[in-house]
């Protein structure tokens, strides 16, 4: 009898995407003590000239003129030391050469500036989407007594590594120039420019404006985007493009992604832009993408649009995001609807993943993930982070920041695969271990800050005032194989020696 031993050889890689380390977080807090200025409901990791910041938003903060109540600042906190975080004078280092304004012209209280915060390539731009311009004078006919009525046009600010000089742009009803576009002053009462943003690659920019176009003030709003690309043969030349028509009470623009979804014939390289309306459709939502036609062409063209599980107010289009998680050259597009539930379950949350089917313009039929429990808002948040572990797909973190008998709130990372997304979650991180409540309300795509190779991700908890980074470890590969000589045993035949060639068998 002969028994024959296999070769065994075993490959084991260890890709499990624990990688995000929890052990030691950098945690940076508002300077104000028991203050409620919204610090971290918006974050960023910004590539200054000086080495990686975190930039943190806070809408509600006090500025330096104090004449003016909450106008909003933008915070910019070391990475490494216990320096406090430093207040950041982007409002007041704006230029507008395209709005002849004066101080009784604007409103900047409660203007939210740094609601809206995004980084890339050194650039930043950060948005104030209530920030609000004089519209027209009223005077008493019997007294002769003026006043002002203001609107909320929003306006956003885009600066360089350096935080000087930022330019501002707006609607062009904000300047006057409506271009033919806008017809009547109803158009842009409360437009709220910035209310949502995405930047790529450092120069391309689209702006969400929900609020564009909204009849009289009531509950109908009308929806806008616009884009901005700067041009490499120009110092600075900003142009808004049109989004498709929108409809009464989308609220087009709730939220934008830039990525490649599609291959478009004879445009290789064309960018498209995801743009949500979480209340199209019955307010059950969809989310349309775009392409602009060409660079001198003042409107974007609609190629695709993607609808959830028509359930109403979920706000399906809440959050979007743009990662290629099978290796296809194409992004697939991640949608949430944190408001979806059942009975027993409210507001749990939901995500939808469209992976694109590259050629023909559309989308596959979405997976859903339903989040843990009710009250979850799972899908508040939600992020690329790139190929976080490195093993050739892309990963995307998804925060339900109300999870939690406290609302500590949960972030949870999700590997990308050959098929899409893999489930379950590879790894949860809560707030409850940081010591945090609404841990998630404001994600951000990550930036290596360490220099290890693995992109890092901070992370905004506004309730508790604070911004926490955590940092990504190397993904660790070990490969074990077995071998056994000789191959084979003949059980007839002894010819095996042990105990220094004393005994055979």
């Amino acid at each position: 009898m002969t028994i024959r031993i296999v070769h065994l050889l075993a490959a084991m890689t260890c890709v499990c995407a624990f990688n995000i380390d929890t052990s030691s977080p950098i945690v940076r807090v508002s300077s104000v003590p028991d203050s409620t200025m919204g610090f971290g409901a918006a974050v960023t990791l910004h590539q200054s000239i000086a080495g990686p910041r975190i930039l943190v938003g806070a809408p509600k903060a006090e500025g330096k003129d104090r004449s003016v109540p909450r106008p909003g600042a933008v915070y910019s906190c070391p990475i490494i030391g216990s320096s406090p975080c430093q207040y950041l004078e982007l409002d007041e280092n704006a230029v507008s050469p395209a709005f002849k304004w004066t101080s009784t012209d604007v409103d900047r209280s409660d203007q939210l500036f740094g609601q809206t915060l995004v980084s890339s390539r050194g650039n930043i731009v950060v948005c104030a989407p209530r920030f609000k311009n004089n519209n027209s004078i009223i005077i008493d006919a019997v007294n002769g007594t003026e006043s002002r009525s203001y609107y909320a046009i929003g306006r956003c600010l885009l600066f360089d590594g350096s935080y000087k000089k930022g330019q501002m742009f707006s609607t062009d009803a904000a300047s006057g120039a409506d271009n033919g576009r806008l017809t009547n002053y109803l158009d842009f009462v409360r437009p709220q420019f910035g209310f949502s943003a995405a930047l790529k690659n450092g120069e391309e920019l689209i702006v969400g404006s929900p609020g564009y176009n909204s009849s009289g003030g009531n509950a109908f709003f009308q929806t806008f985007s616009f884009v901005m690309r700067r041009h490499k043969n120009a110092n600075l030349n900003l142009k808004f493009y049109d989004a498709y028509p929108p409809h009464e009470g989308d609220y087009r623009g709730f939220s934008v992604a830039i990525g490649k979804f599609f291959t478009l014939v004879g445009e290789p390289d064309a960018i498209t832009y995801a743009v949500s309306r979480p209340k199209a459709n019955f307010v059950t939502g969809k989310v349309d993408i775009f392409k602009s036609v060409n660079q001198n062409a003042q409107r974007l063209e609609l190629l695709a649009s993607v609808a959830g599980d028509k359930e109403p107010g979920a706000m399906f289009g809440y959050a979007v995001a743009a990662v290629n998680m099978n290796n296809d050259q194409f992004d697939a597009l991640i949608v949430s609807a944190p408001f979806h539930g059942s009975l027993g379950a409210e507001n749990a949350g939901k995500i939808f993943i469209f992976l694109s089917d590259g050629k023909e313009q559309a989308f596959m039929d979405a997976e859903e993930i339903v989040g843990p429990s009710k009250g979850a808002f799972f899908g508040l948040a939600v992020a690329s982070l790139g190929d976080i572990d490195r093993d050739g797909f892309g990963d995307i973190a998804v925060a339900a920041p109300f999870l939690g008998a406290s609302l500590e709130g949960v972030i949870y990372v999700y590997r990308g695969s050959p098929s899409g997304i893999r489930t379950p979650a590879s790894q949860a991180i809560k707030g409850t271990d940081l010591k945090l409540t609404s841990f998630g309300y404001a994600l951000t795509e990550p930036l290596d800050v360490d220099d290890n190779k693995y992109p890092d991700v901070l992370v905004g908890a506004y309730l508790s005032e604070s911004a926490v980074l955590l940092r990504t470890r190397p993904v660790v590969s070990v490969s074990v194989s077995l071998t056994a000589q000789p191959d084979s045993v003949d059980l007839d035949k002894p010819n095996c020696v042990y105990n220094e060639g004393n005994t055979t068998w």
